[in-house]
């Protein structure tokens, strides 16, 4: 049985940050990111966006092979930067600024366009279940960058809880997202007795969504006293829920 899911976003990323070579700059979609070159603007100067091939900016002007508006071009004595805005997927990956006479000197920097999943869902049996057998619980987490750490933690009757790491299968896409399905075999002990197995998908600093599965259980019923005269049967049960 499904539960509600609980949502917790913490989100540290530097929007208009300046890079310098070999940085990597976390980003996310609709932000923007400066990026800045320690070469001296010239006529031969070139920034090129090694991931599509594409040299985006030549002599300080936008080339014709990118949307112009999307780049602003500001140089300075010994420096020019780049401010890319509403970033997408589409500019993630390796940035090159250089000499033509001298490409191999470039400096090197990175955008990492980071993607919140579309959604996370996790689920369970439907009807309810009997102690000493196998249930599998599955968490979905859809179009993601990078998949997250999905984890499992039962928090039993007692309130206590504990963590379970579960099984791993993951897709990749052409645009570098991912999903990944998370599978945990539950061996249903008297713990599991109205216990929440709450599915939690994260990345630091990032992101945190939770989402809750209830098993629903048959406990044992364990006689502790029997009362019988010739006319009448008295049974006091309990149930046991201590394992």
């Amino acid at each position: 049985m499904a539960g509600g899911l609980c949502l917790v976003t913490v989100l540290l990323v530097t929007l208009g940050a300046n890079a310098v070579s070999g940085v990597t700059i976390p980003a996310v979609p609709g932000s923007t990111i400066t990026l800045s070159c320690n070469k001296i603007p010239s006529t031969n100067l070139i920034w090129e966006h090694w991931d599509s091939k594409r040299i985006i900016i030549r002599s300080g002007v936008v080339t014709n092979s990118v949307t112009s508006s999307k780049y602003v071009v500001t140089q300075r004595q010994d420096s020019e930067s780049v401010a890319v805005s509403s970033v997408t997927l589409s500019d993630d990956g390796q940035y090159r600024c250089y000499y033509s006479t001298s490409p191999a000197d470039a400096q090197v920097m990175n955008i990492n366009v980071l993607v919140r999943p579309q959604t996370v869902y996790a689920s369970g049996p439907t009807d309810p279940v009997s102690q000493a057998t196998i249930q599998i619980l599955t968490c979905e987490v859809k179009v993601a960058k990078p998949l997250p750490e999905v984890k499992w933690i039962r928090k039993d009757y007692g309130g206590n809880f504990t963590e379970f790491a579960g099984t791993n299968q993951d897709w990749y896409f052409q645009n570098k997202t991912g999903s990944r399905v998370n599978t945990l075999r539950v061996n249903v002990t008297r713990k599991a007795y109205k216990a929440v197995f709450i599915c939690q998908a994260a990345i630091s600093y990032f992101y945190t969504i939770q989402f809750n599965v209830t098993l629903d259980v048959f406990c044992k019923i364990t006689p502790l006293q029997t009362l019988s005269t010739n006319y009448s049967f008295f049974v006091t049960i309990a149930l046991d829920i201590s394992h």
